[in-house]
């Protein structure tokens, strides 16, 4: 009983000294709100995780980092760890009394997270939860909507219907995800400029290229290209609609050419 009083005091003192957290804490539930953040008080960052962008690959050399200073051991990163609570980016949330993250801001910490074509995130995300292999997010899915998706068509009117709040992170809009009102972004990278971009991430970090982390690619999605042609315009249009504070607020074009068929309906 103390130990939840203290953490209900812990938040609400948050809610009152931050104003990022009372931002984002007012859309997201504590988990969601602890989850998502990726800080290092070693390299002085904060990282927010966006699904679908190459988080896997970046937090993998994060932690490798965070674990074993700038020199890379070339090992595999255990996948469990990457994506729970035992990551070491993920020991402390930023709440009262420790540094809250309007703190990390006046201490100048490096904020970042990375973004993509919101066309072929939810493709990616269709395929890796739905088709390439049935994960727990399929099973989430249907206690949700009461069956699976069809096809991408399908997947598409059903999410399309959902509030950002309760999309899963996996499609939930970028905007909402990564709370782009909110928090004091200073490097946004983009997925189809991966390679570089996490690179970037480095360099602003103030890490040596020669000692940035090997990329391991991880959590890659097959078939993706020969997929793109599935999907009709009236689907394509409906994504623009839905996600279109995305394709605004991160310069993507409308253009849906790139995953819809000329001759589809």
């Amino acid at each position: 009983m103390a130990a939840m009083n203290s953490s209900m005091i812990s938040l609400a003192a948050t809610k009152l000294l931050c104003p990022i957290s009372r931002k984002i804490l007012a859309r997201d539930g504590l988990y969601d709100f602890s989850y998502k953040l990726n800080i290092s008080h070693k390299y002085r960052y904060v990282y927010v995780d966006n699904p679908k962008t190459g988080c896997s690959s970046l937090k993998s050399a994060l932690i490798e980092m965070e674990q074993n200073g700038h020199q890379s051991n070339g090992g595999i990163i255990d996948y469990k760890i990457i994506h729970s609570s035992s990551s070491p980016l993920n020991a402390v949330p930023p709440l009262y009394p420790d540094k809250t993250l309007t703190r990390l801001k006046s201490l100048n910490y490096t904020f970042f997270t990375f973004v993509r074509n919101p066309y072929t995130r939810l493709l990616s995300c269709y395929l890796n939860k739905f088709v390439v292999k049935k994960s727990p997010v399929a099973e989430i899915f249907y206690k949700t909507f009461g069956t699976l998706p069809e096809d991408f068509e399908h997947f598409i009117q059903l999410i399309a219907t959902q509030a950002d709040h309760e999309m899963n992170p996996h499609w939930r809009v970028q905007s909402s995800q990564i709370h782009y009102d909110a928090i004091p972004y200073r490097f946004i990278g983009r997925f189809e400029n991966y390679d570089s971009d996490f690179n970037a991430v480095f360099q602003h970090l103030g890490i040596p290229q020669e000692s940035v982390p090997r990329r391991r690619h991880l959590n890659q999605t097959s078939g993706e290209i020969n997929s793109l042609a599935n999907c009709n315009r009236r689907t394509a249009k409906l994504i623009y609609d839905r996600f279109k504070v995305d394709f605004v607020n991160f310069a993507y074009p409308e253009d849906h050419s790139i995953i819809s068929s000329d001759d589809a309906d």
